[in-house]
C-alpha cells in the first residue's frame, strides 16, 4: 500500500488540434506547472506531450486526492496564457469554439489511481514508450517530448 497517491492523467486538446510541442506552449505549461505545484503541492513523476494531448503520472500525499480541483485551474491558467499566442500563430479563432468554451483544452480529462509498485512501473513505462506508438520516434531514448526518462533508478 503506498503512503501517496500515483494517478495516471491524459488530457486532451480542444477538437485534437496539434499544437502543445510548440515551444512557447511547453514554456507555458512549465510556468503553470510551477505555479500549480506552490499553491497546491504534487509531484511530477512523468510527462510526455504530444501534438494533441499530454499524458502524465503525478504524486499526491496520501489524504489529499484533490485533483480535480489543480487540473482545473492548470487548464484555465494554461489556455489563458496560450490562447493568445495561438490565436496569433492561427491555430485557434474565437468563433472556433462551442458557445461558452473559451477553453483550448478539452473540459474532461481521464485519469487512472494506480494500485501498486508493479502497475507504477507499467504506467510509467508506457508514458515513455507513448512518442514511439504514435510513431513521433522510432525509441524512447531518441525522444524530445519526454519529462522524465528515470523515475526511482527504474529506465
Amino acid at each position: 500500500m503506498f503512503t501517496r497517491w500515483y494517478i495516471l492523467f491524459t488530457v486532451g486538446t480542444y477538437a485534437r488540434r496539434q499544437f502543445l510541442p510548440d515551444p512557447s506552449c511547453q514554456a507555458i505549461r512549465a510556468d503553470v506547472i510551477r505555479e500549480g505545484q506552490l499553491a497546491h503541492p504534487f509531484i511530477v513523476e512523468a510527462w510526455v506531450y504530444l501534438p494533441d494531448h499530454w499524458n502524465c503520472v503525478w504524486t499526491l500525499l496520501a489524504g489529499d486526492a484533490d485533483y480535480s480541483k489543480r487540473w482545473g485551474l492548470l487548464k484555465v491558467k494554461f489556455s489563458r496564457h496560450a490562447k493568445p499566442l495561438l490565436q496569433q500563430v492561427g491555430f485557434c479563432q474565437e468563433d472556433s469554439f462551442p458557445k461558452g468554451q473559451g477553453a483550448i483544452l478539452q473540459k474532461r480529462f481521464w485519469e487512472h489511481v494506480i494500485r501498486d509498485d508493479s502497475e507504477l512501473r507499467n504506467h510509467l513505462d508506457y508514458i515513455h514508450y507513448i512518442p514511439v506508438k504514435h510513431g513521433y520516434v522510432v525509441q524512447v531514448l531518441a525522444s524530445f517530448v519526454l519529462s522524465a526518462i528515470c523515475f526511482s533508478g527504474h529506465v
